[in-house]
């Protein structure tokens, strides 16, 4: 798969589909940081879908940016 927009959403989706079950087993830690993980790769699914590059950060306020 050579689509980099396809793949950071594969990644967003593993990462949101960890965070609900981190959730619902009581885990809230984890779940914060897989929904926070999912929020970055979307943003990074973003910036490939419209051709900007893709910073090594995890700030989501950078990357927004």
């Amino acid at each position: 798969m050579n689509d980099p927009t396809k793949l950071w959403r594969i990644y967003a989706h593993e990462d949101l589909k960890v965070a609900l079950h981190a959730v619902s087993a009581g885990w809230l830690h984890a779940a914060c940081f897989h929904a926070q993980q999912c929020g970055e790769k979307w943003l990074k699914a973003l910036l490939t879908y419209y051709g900007q590059p893709v910073p090594r950060s995890h700030d989501l306020d950078y990357l927004v940016d």
